[in-house]
């Protein structure tokens, strides 16, 4: 079921490959354990192939992947081997769940798209630009489609240069834009929004909506 190689510069719709994949996610439960409900699992189209390799890597050895959707183009393809050293593949550069943007509502930005649908899951709204550097194009995409609400800045709990680094040019690209926009941790000790989801459900539910609350009162 794996998707067929196809050269760098083609562009892929892989939506029948989301399709299949999609109809194979009762073989795995690992949405499950990270605290995706079927629900969520339904929304996103989530999808699970058990000998995924890269497109254009087609002499990698297969393994069991989650796949997740983002547009006709792109999607994220998570291993869900635990002792995997790669954990990540993705193809194409797009932007996860940008319909948030629409809601009047506060709505998170992420760096992930587990992340981000771990908020939803609690019952938030959220965006991920899919990974650090992503934020670049997410800035791109805001000048030309200004959100209607507020947005809360909400990356990984960690002090690494890189995500420093994001953090500080989504700063400045949303000043630059005018784009209001809170820095907000809903996370507690925990390292992102999946992982406190998975520690304590109901103290991360509580926190993004406080996060909301926020943002409301400060617009």
């Amino acid at each position: 079921m794996s998707p067929m190689p196809q050269p760098e510069k083609t562009v892929v719709d892989y939506t029948q490959f989301f399709r299949e994949a999609h109809s194979c996610l009762g073989k795995t439960d690992y949405h499950l354990r990270r605290g995706l409900s079927p629900e969520i699992a339904e929304r996103f189209q989530l999808g699970y192939c058990e000998d995924w390799v890269h497109p254009h890597r087609p002499m990698d050895i297969p393994k069991p992947h989650l796949i997740i959707p983002i547009d006709r183009q792109t999607y994220l393809a998570r291993n869900i081997q635990e002792e995997a050293k790669v954990r990540y593949g993705r193809t194409g550069h797009g932007l996860f769940h940008l319909e948030a943007l629409k809601s009047e509502r506060p709505v998170y930005v992420v760096e992930g798209e587990i992340d981000a649908m771990s908020i939803i899951e609690v019952g938030g709204e959220a965006v991920s630009f899919c990974g650090l550097g992503g934020e670049k194009r997410f800035l791109e995409y805001l000048a030309d489609n200004l959100p209607a609400t507020i947005l809360i800045i909400a990356l990984d709990n960690e002090s690494t240069p890189s995500l420093q680094f994001s953090l500080q040019r989504l700063k400045e690209g949303l000043n630059r834009l005018g784009v209001p926009f809170l820095l907000y941790n809903p996370y507690g000790a925990c390292k992102d929004a999946n992982e406190a989801l998975v520690y304590d459900r109901k103290a991360f539910s509580l926190a993004i909506a406080e996060g909301e609350r926020l943002a409301t009162r400060g617009c």
